[in-house]
């Protein structure tokens, strides 16, 4: 998957996840939403090293580690609230990246260190732009209708 298709899933799955929740104190729902869509890329920064793609970035333990360095970073900047928006925008980031790929041709390892198990669900080739742009336009409407319901501009309309 390419990085529209990695932020629109991002996007339609936290949009989702963060309905129940509203905005939160201080809006720090909408801050994790939008973060995570921003992290959603982070994984792929292996194609700009000479590391395999789909190798070290593209795991739990990567997801585990850029959670931890985001939460201790955003913890130094201010306080608690700021290592909560680190933590689980940084894990679900490249969690939200990971499923992405796994709908993909490709298989790589999720699961390692825990599992050498490779996983692909060959939904779709990485570069399809109907996929890729398909989640990127559904992540967009998600976000936007978690705004609507969470603001309670619906109910106005209604």
């Amino acid at each position: 998957m390419h990085s529209k298709g990695h932020w629109g899933l991002a996007l339609l799955l936290m949009s989702i996840i963060a309905i129940p929740f509203g905005f939160g104190p201080n809006n720090i729902i909408i801050l994790i939403v939008l973060f995570t869509a921003f992290l959603s890329t982070i994984p792929d920064i292996d194609t700009h090293f000479e590391i395999a793609h789909r190798t070290f970035t593209h795991n739990i333990f990567f997801a585990l580690l850029i959670a931890t360095i985001l939460g201790l970073l955003f913890g130094i900047i201010g306080g608690i609230e700021l290592v909560l928006i680190g933590f689980i925008a940084g894990f679900m980031g490249v969690a939200t990246h990971l499923l992405g790929d796994i709908m993909t041709y490709k298989e790589f390892k999720p699961l390692a260190p825990l599992s050498q198990i490779q996983m692909s669900w060959c939904w779709f080739p990485a570069e399809s732009e109907t996929a890729n742009i398909g989640f990127f336009i559904l992540g967009w409407i998600a976000f936007f209708g978690y705004i609507l319901i969470s603001s309670d501009l619906l109910s106005s309309f209604v």
